[in-house]
């Protein structure tokens, strides 16, 4: 197997708000830095260690005129600082202008800190450092997380159907996996990939299973896994068949359609990053509302998160040709 690495950065902005005797909503801002990183590793039946390449962000609270933090249009991002990697050596990440990310709000370019051919193995403890120009340091360090063992209730690896037994193998496809960290989130995911002509051309696209369908004021609902801490989730058979069903919907031409195979994974975070997305989204399950919480930092010298996450995943796998002729799709590639 081959562990793909690559790191997922986002600039993340903080603004204060306080009330004070006068009743006024906004106090004076302490001036803080942001240093955002986290290392996402992927396990799965098709890759093999590579060279990497790491990421990171650095941004300046900011101010705003008014009470509207969105208003603000002048990028928070710092320039110019020393950012160091430490894992089996030490690395200088070099500044540079990419092409931000859908939704960026400071426009087509972002900048970030990178640097490439870096290997980082499993169970690694990595090191994030900078120093900014005005000579202040931020810091912080990580694990490499390990690839989980996933494990199913009913075989998956070859020619996969819902059309079996219930009898013996129950209404669901249970994923479950091992884990020794009981405070790490994970994020489950079962996917359909496919391809459908358009004008002519095999256009690739891919199908979100549901765990369940909810019948809800006489709709039918899709309850979609999101991150738990439980090491194991349910997609119920009949699931499976909707979202196959829904692929095509109302179009006649069905066999446009190629279904081509079907993948399973799951994404575990680390502790770090783990506390990070809880304190923002709930420290419990995904109904829970947090009052009063602080955002969690591993910073030292100012916040922000540096975490890693793992995808452990087996891809491409296929399903029966029988299955997938039941909804009058055609299987393979199309071409």
């Amino acid at each position: 197997m081959k562990n793909l690495i690559l790191i997922l950065f986002f600039l993340v902005s903080f603004a204060f708000t306080a009330c004070n005797e006068d009743f006024s909503p906004k106090t004076d801002l302490a001036e803080n830095y942001v240093l955002y990183s986290v290392i996402q590793t992927v396990d799965s039946n098709q890759y093999d260690p590579k060279q990497y390449t790491v990421s990171a962000s650095i941004a300046k609270t900011y101010s705003i005129d008014g009470y509207d933090a969105s208003s603000s249009s002048i990028d928070p991002v710092v320039e110019g600082a020393v950012v160091t990697f430490q894992d089996h050596g030490s690395h200088i990440l070099t500044g540079e202008k990419v092409k931000s990310p859908a939704g960026y709000k400071y426009g087509d370019w972002q900048y970030v800190y990178s640097g490439s051919d870096l290997k980082v193995l499993e169970q690694d403890t990595i090191t994030l450092s900078a120093k900014l120009p005005n000579g202040k340091i931020l810091s912080a360090g990580t694990k490499i997380l390990s690839g989980l063992s996933l494990a199913f209730s009913y075989p998956v690896t070859a020619d996969f159907t819902t059309q079996i037994i219930r009898f013996i193998w129950g209404e669901a496809l249970t994923v479950s996996w091992s884990s020794k960290n009981t405070s790490h989130l994970f994020f489950p995911r079962f996917w359909i990939n496919y391809t459908k002509k358009e004008n002519g051309v095999e256009v690739f696209h891919t199908k979100d299973v549901p765990m369940k369908y909810l019948n809800i004021n006489g709709k039918q609902e899709a309850v979609y896994p999101s991150y738990q801490r439980d090491t194991l989730c349910s997609f119920d058979f009949a699931a499976i068949d909707t979202a196959m069903a829904q692929i095509a919907g109302n179009d006649v031409e069905k066999s446009n359609y190629w279904i081509k195979s079907f993948s399973i994974g799951v994404v575990e975070f680390d502790a770090p990053l783990s506390n990070y997305y809880s304190s923002l989204y709930g420290y419990t399950d995904r109904f829970s509302i947090v009052v009063d919480e602080s955002v969690y930092t591993n910073v030292t010298g100012g916040i922000g998160v540096v975490g890693s996450s793992r995808q452990t995943s087996l891809l491409d796998l296929p399903f029966k040709n029988a299955y997938i002729e039941l909804f009058g799709y055609s299987y393979g590639t199309g071409k």
